[in-house]
C-alpha cells in the first residue's frame, strides 16, 4: 500500500528525494574522486538544529564507527557561510543546494556508498476534519511535488537512507 493509516494519523509518501554531501570549493574532501565513510571520521558535519533528514545517515556513521564532529546550526545562512569558507560538510536534499552547486559556491562530494535519500511525507490527523481549503492545498502539494493528485507511487513511512 502507498499509505499508512494509524488510529490517530494518516501518512502518505509523496516522493523520495536524493540527498547529497556538499562542501565548499576549498574543503579538502572537494578534491577527492570519491568520499567514503572513513573519510568523514573527525570531519565537521554541519547540520541544521531542526534537521530530521539526516538521522539515518548519522546511524550509519555510528554503525561504521565513524565519529564526525557534529555542529548544529540554528541558521541555514550561518551553515552555508561556513561551508562556503571550507569549514565542514553537510548532507542535504540536492534540490535545496541546486543553485549553489550550479554557481560553484558549493561542491557535491561523490559519495562512494549507497545512494542517499529521504522521503517527503504528508501526515494529517485521522480524526480531525479537513476543510475543503486544506484538501485543495494537499492536492496542490501533491502536484507541485511532482505526482498526479491521489497517486502515491512508493510506500514508505519514515526517512529512508
Amino acid at each position: 500500500t502507498d499509505a499508512l493509516h494509524l488510529k490517530e494519523v494518516n501518512v502518505h509518501m509523496l516522493k523520495s528525494e536524493a540527498l547529497v554531501l556538499v562542501a565548499g570549493r576549498t574543503h579538502p574532501l572537494s578534491r577527492r574522486e570519491t568520499v567514503a565513510y572513513k573519510d568523514l571520521h573527525h570531519q565537521p558535519l554541519l547540520l541544521p538544529k531542526t534537521d530530521e533528514v539526516t538521522g539515518g545517515f548519522e546511524r550509519s556513521l555510528e554503525k561504521e564507527r565513524i565519529k564526525p564532529r557534529i555542529l548544529e546550526f540554528a541558521s541555514i545562512n550561518g551553515l552555508r557561510n561556513c561551508l562556503q569558507r571550507g569549514i565542514g560538510i553537510t548532507l542535504c536534499p540536492e534540490v535545496s543546494v541546486r543553485s549553489a552547486l550550479a554557481e560553484g559556491a558549493l561542491v557535491k562530494l561523490q559519495w562512494a556508498g549507497e545512494p542517499l535519500q529521504t522521503t517527503i511525507l504528508m501526515i494529517w490527523h485521522a480524526e480531525k476534519w479537513r476543510s475543503p481549503l486544506l484538501k485543495h492545498f494537499m492536492k496542490i502539494a501533491e502536484t507541485e511535488i511532482g505526482l498526479e493528485p491521489g497517486v502515491f507511487a512508493i510506500p514508505a513511512v519514515h526517512t529512508v537512507l
